[in-house]
C-alpha cells in the first residue's frame, strides 16, 4: 500500500511542532558549507527543509510527486525552484547539482538503485549525496506502535533499507568515501493516558499508520485504550509507552 500525500498535505507540517530534528538540521548546515551551492532536496514535501535552509545562501531546488505538498512548499519556500517529479525521474541537467539530500523519503522511492545512479549523473564532480532516515532494523529502535498495530513492524522492516545496506548500495553505484552515522534520536515516553495525546497516534500524521488498513488501525487504537482501562481497574501501576527512534545520515561523495 502506498501513501497518498495529497490527502494528508494539510496536516503534514504538524510533526515539526513536536519534533525539531535539530540533529538533521545541524548536519545539513555542515554540508551546505558556503553560499552559492546548488542544492536539491528529493521528496521535499511541504518545503520544511527548503525553508529552514534558505538563510544559507544556497540555490535551492525541490522535487516531490505530490502536487498538494508542492502547493504548500511554494508558500513556505517561495525562492526555491520546485518541480513535481518522482525520485526516479528527476528533470535536472547532468552535473548541475552540488548537494542532493532527502529526509525521511528514501523508503518511499520505488526504485532506490535507479535514484542513486541518477543522483550520480546530476551531481558535479565535487558533489555529495546525503540520505537521512529511520532504520527499524537496529537494536536500539523501540516504538510502542509496533506492539499494538498488527504487522506494522514487519511492513517497516520490508520498506526501510538498513542504513548499512544504503552504504553498500551507494558504493556499488560509484559513490566514494561513503559514511553512515547517527543523525537524530527521537525519544519520549508517555505514561498512562498521556499516550492518547500523542500527535503521531492520529492516522493522518505518519506514513506508518497510512499504510495499514483502517481496520488494523482501529484495532490497534482499541487495544491501547483497553490496556489503559485494565491498568486503571487493576491499579497495578502506570503503563509506559516508549518512543526511541534512531535516524541515520548516510553520505557519499562523487569523487575521492
Amino acid at each position: 500500500m502506498t501513501v497518498d500525500y495529497n490527502r494528508i498535505a494539510d496536516r503534514f507540517d504538524e510533526r515539526y511542532q513536536h519534533v525539531k530534528y535539530s540533529g538533521i538540521h545541524s548536519q545539513l548546515r555542515q554540508l551546505i558549507d558556503h553560499p552559492g551551492l546548488d542544492v536539491l532536496e528529493v521528496g521535499c514535501g511541504t518545503g520544511h527543509w527548503l525553508s529552514v535552509l534558505s538563510e544559507l545562501g544556497a540555490h535551492l531546488l525541490g522535487a516531490d510527486p505530490s502536487s498538494a505538498m508542492l502547493y504548500r512548499a511554494r508558500c513556505r519556500a517561495p525562492a526555491a525552484g520546485l518541480v513535481c517529479a518522482c525520485a526516479e525521474r528527476l528533470p535536472f541537467l547532468r552535473h548541475s547539482i552540488d548537494l542532493i539530500f532527502c529526509v525521511n523519503a528514501f523508503h518511499h522511492f520505488s526504485d532506490p538503485m535507479r535514484f542513486l545512479r541518477d543522483a550520480r549523473t546530476l551531481l558535479r564532480k565535487t558533489g555529495r549525496l546525503a540520505i537521512f532516515g529511520l532504520d527499524p532494523h537496529v537494536r536500539e529502535m523501540n516504538w510502542y506502535f509496533y506492539n499494538y498495530f498488527s504487522g506494522l513492524k514487519e511492513i517497516d522492516l520490508r520498506r526501510f533499507v538498513p542504513h548499512q545496506e544504503i552504504v553498500c548500495m551507494m558504493t556499488e553505484v560509484g559513490f566514494h568515501n561513503v559514511v553512515t552515522r547517527p543523525a537524530e534520536r527521537i525519544q519520549k515516553t508517555y505514561f498512562g493516558e498521556e499516550v492518547l495525546a500523542d500527535p503521531f497516534l492520529d492516522r493522518a500524521s505518519t506514513s506508518q499508520l497510512q499504510i495499514i488498513s483502517e481496520r488494523t488501525y482501529k484495532q490497534g487504537k482499541r487495544a491501547i485504550i483497553s490496556q489503559l482501562k485494565r491498568a486503571r481497574e487493576a491499579k497495578n501501576g502506570t503503563l509506559s509507552f516508549v518512543i526511541d527512534l534512531p535516524l541515520f545520515a548516510t553520505i557519499g561523495s562523487q569523487n575521492n
